[in-house]
């Protein structure tokens, strides 16, 4: 079991790696540019709605606690993001912009982690696969998001390549810590945690998709209204609601 898992921590690897070269390979002209946030968007909002905060709730429910928590720190996190963001002006404004990619490194990059160990848990074959496929389809459309939004802030190609590499190493890092030390949590430990996170990771998508986002100039000026954008837009929320059904 512990082979398998490393050859499948390989596979998320090079996928993830793949994925995020394709922003890097294509010239990125404002059109081009502006559909790809729509579609970011998209999956932004799709993974917080259809599996970040059902996650959450599922596994509040395993652990015999109220599941409104979920719901509790969703709008808590929602809240201190958007509060950070625009209660700030002048060269802090300027400074939380240049630390917007980071954030969402970080986001993402946690993320990864603790997809990684959750499959670094499993030891029920079929399941195992499951959630290999959830994850490598996650995986992708992550990497795909993350090289956009380091495009657009402008990062070097240099430093690129080292967060994208750094990134991709993070999913087959938490197979491999849970394949490791599975025993040393408990069950109620383990999925609290994670639903603490997934819930706070929804709210933070669904701000990142709306204030960092087309939506809010959508909503302001709809007389401006781009088909285009709003197609990739439903592309990428319809992306994430078809993952939904995998599983």
């Amino acid at each position: 079991m512990l082979f398998i898992k490393f050859s499948l921590s390989l596979i998320i690897f090079l996928i993830a790696f793949l994925a995020g070269i394709i922003p890097l390979c294509l010239t990125m002209n404002h059109l081009f540019f502006k559909k790809s946030e729509a579609f970011v968007c998209g999956i932004f909002l799709g993974a917080a709605f259809f599996h970040l905060l059902p996650d959450a709730t599922h596994l509040f429910q395993l652990t015999q606690r109220p599941y409104s928590h979920t719901a509790t720190i969703f709008i808590m996190s929602s809240s201190l993001v958007l509060f950070a963001g625009f209660t700030q002006i002048g060269k802090t404004y300027q400074l939380n912009k240049r630390l917007f990619p980071w954030f969402i490194f970080g986001i993402l990059t946690f993320h990864s982690i603790i997809t990684g160990l959750a499959l670094g848990f499993v030891h029920v074959t079929n399941m195992l696969y499951i959630l290999f496929f959830a994850i490598v389809a996650h995986k992708a459309f992550d990497s795909f998001t993350l090289l956009i939004i380091l495009k657009k802030y402008q990062f070097t190609f240099k430093r690129i390549f080292y967060l994208l590499t750094f990134f991709s190493l993070m999913t087959p890092l938490g197979i491999l810590l849970g394949a490791f030390a599975f025993h040393s949590l408990n069950g109620i430990a383990a999925n609290m945690l994670t639903a603490a996170f997934s819930a706070f990771a929804a709210g933070s998508f669904i701000y990142i998709a709306t204030a960092e986002g087309p939506i809010i100039p959508w909503i302001l000026h709809p007389k401006t209204l781009p088909i285009s954008e709003l197609i990739f837009l439903i592309l990428g929320l319809s992306c994430m609601a078809i993952l939904a059904f995998w599983v």
